[in-house]
């Protein structure tokens, strides 16, 4: 039976891809001070953007996400954020006014809870591009989202860095409305993984140039626990994209088999 989200997504407009950080968040107002308490890395796709903010003190998952987005109004920007999996079990939209500021920073406004004190409060984040070093010329600089039919396990691949996502909870057994409104409330079993590509560990010369099997992904972090009674789901992506791999494409092969290939930009293409 098609998953609801299997249309929606397919309607949505292409953007171009990117890699963006978060270099600050205020509470409050007036806010107070920017800090940063968390390590965020959020890759781009076509349609679909995952999002992973790992405290920089505890070490574990602050937020972890996989949405799509749309803008309500144009002037100012005013960006819906739709959550398909979230580790604090968030599933009503959340929106944020988008400012560009002199510095290409976007400053974004609006309201949200703040999970320190469990009230709404309003909010300044700053956000900030990375830019793409992913090698060129050897086909490594490709964009990909891999999921399940069910929308709950994904990977992602945006120039040169990778991200595992995947929601872990059990489907309820139940279909009762106590049973639905517990599972909605239930902060999710989640699981994350990043990687950035390595380059060849061996010199490298003009005679000797790099090759692309000689790139290697390095995991950067890893938090929850895969069970296992299941395969890793929290495996990079090939560095070689497989020629088969289009949009729609169902994987018969390793740790992805029975993924669909939801979004795919091969290098020279975005």
């Amino acid at each position: 039976m098609p998953h609801p989200l299997d249309a929606t997504v397919a309607a949505l407009p292409r953007t171009k891809p990117y890699i963006n950080t978060r270099r600050g968040i205020a509470w409050g107002n007036p806010p107070a001070p920017f800090s940063e308490p968390c390590d965020v890395l959020i890759l781009h796709g076509s349609k679909l953007a995952a999002d992973v903010r790992i405290n920089k003190t505890a070490g574990d998952i602050d937020w972890a996400m996989v949405v799509w987005s749309e803008y309500l109004e144009k002037n100012p920007p005013k960006k819906q954020f739709h959550h398909i999996i979230d580790s604090r079990g968030q599933t009503d939209p959340d929106c944020g006014v988008m400012h560009t500021l002199p510095n290409e920073t976007v400053l974004e406004t609006g309201e949200m809870t703040n999970p320190a004190t469990g009230t709404v409060q309003y909010y300044e984040e700053l956000w900030h591009d990375i830019d793409n070093t992913c090698p060129k010329g050897l086909g490594l600089d490709y964009v990909l989202v891999l999921r399940t039919p069910d929308w709950k396990r994904f990977v992602f691949k945006t120039g040169q860095y990778a991200v595992a996502i995947a929601d872990q909870s059990p489907p309820s057994s139940s279909s009762s409305a106590g049973a639905a409104a517990a599972a909605k409330s239930a902060v999710p079993d989640f699981a994350v993984a990043t990687f950035e590509l390595s380059p060849p560990t061996s010199s490298t010369t003009p005679s000797n140039p790099p090759t692309p099997s000689s790139y290697t992904w390095h995991q950067k972090v890893r938090r929850g626990i895969t069970p296992a009674s299941r395969p890793d789901e929290l495996a990079p992506p090939p560095v070689i994209l497989p020629e088969s791999w289009v949009e729609g494409a169902v994987v018969d092969e390793g740790e992805w088999k029975g993924w669909l290939v939801e979004d795919v930009v091969r290098e020279g293409a975005w």
